[in-house]
């Protein structure tokens, strides 16, 4: 049913679904590799589909911490509503608007897996800094892409930046590992 989902959105709107398929458990156990999930409290999660990521996390995190999913896809949403557990928070709305749902609340780390490379430098460039504004000190930010040609978008906000791969996804897939000073 995921994948058909993704193919679906994908013929839809190919820029912002960017896959035709979701992310597989290998690159999402990457993904979440970084995030320091004894201290996590607000984790952010951006361009969920349909929870490969999201799935992930509330494995690995706290009892007591939360877990904001930003997905602007409807379907997508719909398909995330099927996982229940208290700790995580759906929003049906841009990756530009974390400030608003986090309440002054700063996150301790943010996961994306918007294909930013497909978006405007505008917009991607509003998402970078939404995400850098909404990090506390020394929060973590990973990033997955199917190529290293948003490097610079991200170094321009990120100078701590770690490139890891995986080659068991399809595509094999990239990920930034960027932390805010």
């Amino acid at each position: 049913m995921d994948y058909l989902i993704f193919i679906v959105s994908f013929f839809k709107d190919w820029r912002r679904t960017g896959s035709l398929v979701p992310s597989s458990w290998f690159l999402a156990r990457r993904m979440v590799r970084p995030v320091d999930f004894a201290k996590a409290k607000v984790i952010v999660e951006l361009g969920a589909g349909t929870g490969a990521v999201t799935r992930m996390i509330l494995k690995k995190m706290r009892h007591d911490a939360r877990l904001y999913v930003f997905e602007t896809n409807t379907a997508f949403c719909s398909r995330l509503k099927r996982i229940k557990d208290d700790r995580l928070v759906i929003i049906n709305d841009s990756a530009t608007e974390i400030d608003k749902y986090l309440s002054g609340e700063r996150a301790h780390h943010v996961v994306s897996s918007l294909p930013i490379a497909n978006f405007s430098p505008e917009l991607t460039g509003l998402i970078l800094e939404s995400i850098y504004q909404n990090l506390e000190k020394g929060g973590g930010f990973t990033q997955f892409q199917y190529a290293t040609g948003s490097y610079d978008k991200v170094r321009h906000f990120f100078k701590d930046i770690k490139i890891g791969f995986t080659l068991l996804n399809i595509p094999p897939a990239f990920i930034y590992e960027c932390v805010k000073p």
